[in-house]
């Protein structure tokens, strides 16, 4: 499998917007494609989405996304340079170093936006912060409009884990 992170954003982009064929990811074995796709297509998703162990329970069952690796491409960047010094332009590095690296990142614009887009009124925020926080979440907020063709699509891909 691909293990540069750049496959890692295009396969999150692919099975987010895009209807597609087992044999459409071909190109993520640098070998071909396995003779079982839909197994091959599995196992490409938990390479690039493993479960994770910790946290166990998040809190977060609304569904709402938070970071689209394409509509943040410049957040992500910013962030990575400026924390880390990677250039993310210029720099080979593994998928999984690329997610740890990802998760680690703190007080940068990316870090802010993804609060923005994760908040929650509580009954502890006053009138006004309530307000702005949800103005400001609205503003950042990821449109996800699902089509039919989108539900469609979506059906499909899950078909091959049942």
């Amino acid at each position: 499998v691909q293990s540069d992170f750049r496959y890692g954003l295009i396969f999150a982009r692919m099975i987010q917007k895009e209807k597609h064929e087992p044999e459409d990811f071909a190109f993520f074995f640098p070998c071909g494609m396995p003779l079982d796709s839909e197994n091959a297509l599995l196992a490409l998703t938990l390479f690039y989405f493993p479960q994770d162990e910790l946290p166990r329970i998040t809190g977060r069952e609304s569904g709402e996304i938070i970071t689209d690796y394409e509509i943040d491409a410049d957040l992500i960047y910013s962030a990575f340079y400026g924390q880390y010094g990677i250039d993310l332009i210029e720099t080979k590095m593994h998928w999984y170093k690329f997610r740890a690296l990802f998760l680690g990142l703190k007080d940068t614009k990316l870090n802010e936006v993804m609060q923005f887009r994760a908040y929650e009124p509580n009954e502890n925020d006053s009138k006004k912060y309530k307000e702005y926080m949800l103005d400001v979440k609205k503003a950042w907020e990821i449109e996800t409009p699902m089509t039919d063709e989108d539900k469609e699509a979506l059906e499909h891909f899950n078909s091959f884990f049942e």
